[in-house]
């Protein structure tokens, strides 16, 4: 009867020290390839740790010194699942100068295209950077109608700009989805 009680104890020990385990390399292996920023200093490291650069061409390499009221949100939650997000005031010359270096194709209405990729890409900036997304006017980039597949490993994404004219805002996205 001792006998049997010990192995139960000793089992159950196991078993706590083997989910603490897998818990602690978890955190370890999971939770520590995850990266967000907000703040606009690591705007170049969030920049360069995206898998998917053709996905991010579209973005100033830096910010512009006249930019004003800037949101930035980035999240690289490792295997590819990757997001950013930049908003901020700007003149019309570089609103209108956008327009030029992008080579922008005809507006479109995200909700219209029926892609869930698009249409969660837009909710996330909405719920992670607390960007109104509902003020622009959205742009495909690269003469892709809503989503780009990426030939050397088939990962979509979704990546574009908004343009808000009359109050000449700029909002650039990128997402990943792939996890």
């Amino acid at each position: 009867m001792l006998k049997k009680v010990l192995k139960i104890i000793l089992i159950f020990i196991i078993l706590v020290f083997a989910i603490g385990t897998c818990k602690v390399l978890y955190h370890i292996f999971a939770e520590g390839l995850c990266t967000e920023y907000t703040n606009i200093k690591h705007y170049q490291d969030a920049l360069n740790i995206v898998r998917e650069p053709e996905g991010i061409t579209h973005f100033p390499h830096e910010i512009p010194k006249k930019a004003k009221n800037i949101k930035f949100y980035s999240f690289s939650g490792g295997f590819y699942h990757q997001r950013i997000f930049l908003e901020f005031d700007s003149d019309k010359n570089y609103i209108d100068n956008e327009i030029k270096r992008l080579n922008l194709l005809p507006p479109i209405k995200i909700q219209d295209t029926k892609d869930i990729i698009a249409i969660q890409s837009i909710e996330l900036a909405k719920s992670e950077a607390k960007i109104d997304t509902n003020k622009y006017t959205y742009y495909a980039i690269d003469n892709n109608y809503n989503r780009s597949l990426i030939s050397h490993n088939e990962f979509p994404f979704f990546s574009g700009i908004g343009i808000n004219k009359d109050k000449t805002q700029i909002f650039y996205y990128f997402v990943n989805p792939e996890g």
